[in-house]
């Protein structure tokens, strides 16, 4: 998939506060029936029986295009796949964080969110799920710098190189 038809140049704020120059919008997908199809498709081929913990917005949205539009492969035929999801609400200082949905603690987890820039939101998840092993994390694309914390031991599934 070529994801630079997504890609913006300017200037732009990470959620960890960052400047960047560089924005990938993946909303566009979040229309696209195809994309959401081969993304359901991919997750029940390759990895369910699991948890999937979709981050807000992007993450959280397409799980629940997912679930609304391909409901069979996830809950008819397999009764397996959860998803709790987190939302962030400003409020005064911080943000407040909301889960909906549990974790069925002896099936792999899995976080879906779109892009990782500087890692901040996929620590925020860990922080969130403090006693849940986090088996991967499916994203559009990875842009985590070599040099930033990294999640060695969780393998982080770009998925505009396995959807094709």
């Amino acid at each position: 998939m070529n994801i630079d038809k997504f890609k913006h140049i300017g200037y732009f704020i990470s959620t960890s506060g960052e400047r960047q120059h560089v924005y990938y919008d993946f909303r566009p997908l979040l229309l696209d029936n195809l994309f959401a199809e081969k993304l359901a498709y991919y997750i029940f081929s390759n990895y369910v029986p699991c948890n999937i913990i979709g981050v807000e917005f992007w993450g959280a949205v397409m799980l629940a295009k997912i679930q609304t539009h391909f409901n069979a492969p996830f809950h008819v035929l397999t009764g397996e796949i959860m998803e709790p999801v987190i939302f962030r609400k400003k409020k005064h200082v911080g943000h407040l964080k909301q889960t909906y949905g549990e974790l069925n603690q002896r099936l792999p987890t899995y976080i879906l969110d779109d892009v990782i820039t500087t890692g901040c939101t996929v620590r925020e998840v860990f922080d969130h799920f403090r006693n849940v092993k986090i088996d991967g994390i499916f994203v559009m694309l990875n842009r985590l710098s070599p040099r930033r914390e990294n999640y060695k031991d969780i393998p982080v599934i770009e998925l505009h190189k396995v959807l094709r």
